[in-house]
């Protein structure tokens, strides 16, 4: 199997790839306990998995084209009115190639930033919370 070029993998909101994006990131993550009790022989901790939890990332320049490269795209105001509504938010972080493997689910942005330096591109960065679990999908 090849190696995923990370140029196609793109956050996804509402069905939109983020336009203009140029990177992106899922990271999940494990809560781990401690199960120690009287009947652990020797010194050694014993652990199990607890809650999980997952977050979003993305940056990318700021753009007003809904639409790149024939294809519709999440701008710099679809993504304050994302922030703004506090409404749940399917994503999908994908390559979209028949056979790989997405992930989706919903979340909620947390954060959304702009950056505008002098003679430099505006840039946008953010987070998107995941709320509820992260499925694994093969796409058709």
């Amino acid at each position: 199997m090849p190696v995923i070029d990370g140029t196609d993998l793109r956050i996804y909101v509402n069905g939109n790839p983020i336009g203009h994006a140029t990177s992106c990131t899922l990271d999940l993550s494990k809560e781990i306990r401690e199960t120690v009790s009287k009947d652990n022989v020797g010194n050694w901790a014993e652990k199990e998995g607890g809650q999980k939890s997952a977050t979003l990332q993305f940056e990318g320049f700021v753009t007003n084209d809904a639409t790149l490269n024939s294809v519709t795209v999440n701008t710099a105001e679809d993504l304050f009115d994302a922030f703004d509504s506090d409404s749940l938010i399917a994503f999908a972080f994908s390559d979209k190639v028949s056979t790989n493997v997405e992930y989706t689910g919903n979340s909620i942005m947390s954060a959304l930033s702009f950056g505008a330096p002098v003679n430099e591109n505006a840039t946008h960065s953010g987070s998107l919370e995941v709320t509820g679990p992260v499925n694994k999908v093969t796409i058709p």
